[in-house]
């Protein structure tokens, strides 16, 4: 859940720059901007298509990871196109523009990756013991198929029911 705290950051520096901006709205130099939001749409391109690959096996730690690089490499080319519309009007609106875009971007990631943490602490999560008689013995599995704590311990009080030193 960390994580998804952690994909807020750069959206709320963003909202932080925006905010500054919006009061003195200069536009960023054009080929500046174009240039480095085109090397970082490289890497970020990299990075996400590597991930793609693991996105949804490992949780919402990787899940934060691609969603980190996808939404990356969005914002790259925003910025891109942010730097082009800055050659043509000579305005820092493109750049104010863009920046929202991106900080709404984050927040839904941030979205996502809290949902996907909230469902494995969920799934983690061991049922309160009760119901120890035979009758009511059910295993707990989780995700991995292994039986749970819940599991193992009803076996337990199964055997010892079952032992022949209970039987006397």
């Amino acid at each position: 859940m960390a994580l998804a705290a952690l994909l807020l950051v750069p959206g709320l520096a963003t909202l932080w720059t925006a905010w500054a901006k919006f009061n003195a709205p200069l536009p960023p130099e054009p080929f500046a901007l174009t240039v480095t939001g085109a090397g970082a749409l490289l890497v970020n391109l990299s990075c996400a298509f590597l991930l793609a690959r693991v996105r949804s096996q490992g949780g919402s730690l990787t899940k934060a990871a691609f969603l980190s690089a996808r939404n990356d490499a969005l914002a790259n080319v925003a910025i891109i196109a942010a730097g082009l519309v800055t050659v043509a009007t000579s305005s820092g609106w493109a750049d104010l523009i863009v920046g929202l875009g991106i900080a709404v971007l984050n927040a839904d990631a941030a979205k996502e990756v809290w949902e996907a943490a909230r469902e494995e602490h969920r799934a983690a999560e061991i049922p309160p013991r009760s119901g120890l008689l035979p009758a009511t013995f059910s295993p707990y599995l989780y995700r991995s198929g292994q039986p749970g704590v819940r599991a193992v311990w009803r076996r337990a009080a199964w055997a010892a029911m079952e032992s022949p030193s209970r039987r006397r």
